[in-house]
């Protein structure tokens, strides 16, 4: 873990335990890191959990970050299981309703994964208006008008994937 993002979340306090986070951080394996983002606060990719904690800390509150970075480690998560290989397919479909459907419906799993295990943290219910909401067909509708320009762009291959993701990152 980037020595920044470690130092900016025990910096961080109020009423949630930043410290069992990190602990949760480092117990992933996960590797991540601070970088600058365009468009997003966090992107998981096969190789790293990508935060811009500048954004984080700067536009959301404690319960937030809390979601954010439990979000990111499901899509890290989702993506170790089902496979490098199989994402690039999947993320590669010619089939719009398919690419996008495949794409929300992680969304989803992981607004669930940050949602369940905030609970589990602080035995509190992080608000489901707080999440993405992609059940909802206007937020979905919306979502598939933000994920519009990632169609088309891997085409099978690992290094397109990768020219994706770094796009994202300065």
């Amino acid at each position: 873990m980037d020595k920044a993002i470690s130092r900016l979340l025990r910096k961080k306090n109020g009423e949630l335990d930043f410290k069992s986070l990190l602990k949760f951080m480092k117990e992933s394996g996960i590797k991540f890191k601070n970088r600058k983002l365009v468009k997003v606060y966090g992107i998981a990719t096969y190789y790293a959990v990508y935060l811009d904690m500048d954004k984080l800390t700067s536009h959301f509150n404690n319960r937030m970050i809390w979601y954010i970075i439990l979000h990111e480690i499901a899509h890290f998560k989702r993506i170790k299981k089902i496979g490098k290989d199989n994402v690039i397919k999947f993320l590669s479909s010619e089939d719009f309703d398919e690419f996008c459907n495949h794409i929300i419906g992680e969304e989803i799993i992981a607004d669930r994964y940050a949602c369940f295990v905030f609970y589990l943290f602080h035995k509190e219910t992080f608000p489901r208006e707080a999440t993405q909401q992609l059940e909802k067909l206007s937020r979905n509708l919306e979502y598939r008008g933000f994920i519009r320009g990632l169609f088309g762009k891997i085409k099978n291959d690992e290094e397109n994937y990768k020219k994706l993701f770094k796009s994202y990152i300065r």
